[in-house]
């Protein structure tokens, strides 16, 4: 039994699981789920020299049916924070361009695992549930217990200031009016629009019933409308977003 203490815990689940299922065997989407994971707990996002150890960008992560949870590494260092989320929002992308939307939310608490018995405990857990049943919509929203940690680790003092009155296509980070239930909720999300084509896009939309296909496409159209990050030169196909723990791109190919 480990107790990890002010971790940053996610929960996302996987939309239209139903059809998935109906149109998939289990051996697919066991294969499909295992690809996602893998790459997005190993992929190295920022180069850390004082890290000889490789930490993963998970210290936990476990598909339970159609719910994915996802625990950090300890967030009193950057890397961790800014490595967790940038996976996060690359899992977003990949199953996106794959037809597994994720929709979910991130928050900070204290968990108690045993492997062993297959138990993940948290008090936790049924705020974030709350959170992501009431999206409508496909993406990963911040509560408001992980901001501080989450501001301070991705763009230090006056990056929330910043996000909300001078906002890029170089944020992490987002405040976004986030369509849920009950009305749109002006909310932090994590920025995965970035490293999607527009093709990329379309195929993912056409997956979508609406409203959250329509809901979807009102984001993308959000972040095409944010200016670039003047700060940043480069070619115009190629994205990024920046952290203080440094960049990470993606090359767009339409």
């Amino acid at each position: 039994m480990q107790k990890l203490e002010n971790r940053l815990i996610a929960f996302l689940d996987v939309l239209g699981f139903s059809h998935l299922l109906s149109v998939n065997s289990l051996e697919v989407l066991y294969e499909k789920y295992s690809c996602f994971i893998t790459k997005a707990k190993n992929e190295t996002f920022f180069h850390n020299e004082n890290d000889p150890m490789k930490r993963t960008n998970f210290e936990f992560a476990r598909f339970i049916s159609d719910s994915l949870i996802l625990i950090s590494h300890p967030t009193s260092d950057i890397y961790n924070v800014n490595n967790f989320l940038m996976a996060i929002s690359r899992l977003l992308s990949l199953s996106f361009q794959e037809k597994f939307p994720l929709r979910g939310a991130i928050i900070l608490g204290n968990v108690i695992l045993d492997d062993e018995n297959g138990i993940v405990l948290s008090k936790e857990i049924p705020l974030l549930l709350t959170e992501e049943k009431k999206q409508e919509w496909v993406g990963c929203t911040v509560v408001e217990n992980a901001q501080n940690i989450i501001f301070d680790a991705v763009g230090g003092d006056h990056y929330k200031d910043s996000i909300i009155k001078n906002p890029t296509q170089s944020d992490l980070i987002q405040f976004y009016p986030v369509p849920t239930k009950l009305g749109t909720i002006n909310s932090f999300v994590l920025n995965y629009a970035y490293s999607l084509s527009n093709s990329q896009q379309e195929k993912g939309l056409s997956y979508l019933k609406n409203p959250k296909q329509k809901n979807v496409k009102n984001y993308f159209d959000f972040f095409k409308m944010l200016p670039l990050d003047q700060t940043i030169s480069g070619p115009d196909n190629m994205k990024l977003v920046k952290t203080r723990s440094g960049f990470s791109i993606s090359i767009i190919n339409d």
